[in-house]
């Protein structure tokens, strides 16, 4: 994810660029440049990019980032009119950075486990909703959301280990519990929205341990956000700087 989203970056460098080479070439300005030229630009901004990767990387057609990122898994189902709503929402509240949307079921085989999976599953989403209703932050839980691309810019950092510019943590189970705390201490906004009552429709797991899987990565990717390894706490203390500076942010 990190790739793509840096070398969609690279493309915007290369085309403002190339944008800047053509103004001054036909002695215009930006707003001069019809739809055409930006088409021709772009493919040629693209071309640049993948050729100067020398085969690292494929691309193909439209791969810039809009200003507003819908996340979703392979199996959603959208309610009607939910990007309209989101984006309006996004441009009434700037200050939000990632609104996440309250999710329902999309149920498959309708057997026993899976109408039990379920019950659990919407149990889960209630509680988050009325946690959030009496003033609990709003989680991010990795799908069903819109993302603002300004914002999640803004906290992208340098990964010492390969000091490269990133945007999502490569060394973290849970990236987007991870994401949503960074964006919060920058003085952003992570919203619930409930309004679709349910529309947002993911699958639950069809077998036991799919299901424990998942509990096992949620708890992981939480506890190692929190807490030092335990061998760690001699030196480093039991709890993270990461998660410190959270509880120390306005």
């Amino acid at each position: 994810m990190n790739y793509c989203l840096a070398f969609s970056n690279r493309v915007e460098d290369e085309l403002h660029r190339l944008s800047e080479l053509e103004c001054q070439s036909r002695n215009c300005s930006y707003d001069d440049l019809t739809a055409d030229d930006d088409d021709r630009l772009y493919a040629e901004a693209l071309q640049n990019m993948v050729e100067a990767d020398e085969g690292n990387t494929w691309a193909e057609g439209n791969i810039r980032m809009g200003e507003v990122i819908l996340l979703i898994d392979c199996d959603t189902r959208l309610p009607v009119d939910s990007l309209l709503y989101g984006a309006l929402e996004m441009y009434e509240s700037p200050e939000v950075a990632i609104l996440q949307h309250g999710s329902g079921v999309m149920q498959v085989a309708h057997n026993i486990f899976e109408n039990g999976i379920t019950y659990f599953t919407n149990i889960v989403y209630t509680a988050i909703k009325y946690g959030v209703g009496t003033g609990d932050v709003a989680p991010f839980v990795g799908h069903n959301a819109f993302l603002r691309w300004k914002a999640i810019q803004s906290v992208a950092f340098v990964d010492p280990s390969d000091k490269v510019t990133k945007w999502w943590s490569d060394s973290h189970v849970s990236e987007d519990f991870d994401i949503s705390l960074r964006v919060q201490m920058a003085g952003m906004v992570c919203r619930l929205a409930t309004y679709h009552n349910g529309g947002f429709q993911e699958g639950v797991s069809l077998t036991v341990y799919d299901e424990l899987n998942r509990w096992e990565k949620y708890a992981y990717g939480c506890n190692e956000l929190v807490f030092h390894p335990f061998y760690q706490w001699i030196y480093k203390g039991p709890v993270t700087r990461l998660f410190l500076r959270f509880l120390w942010s306005n």
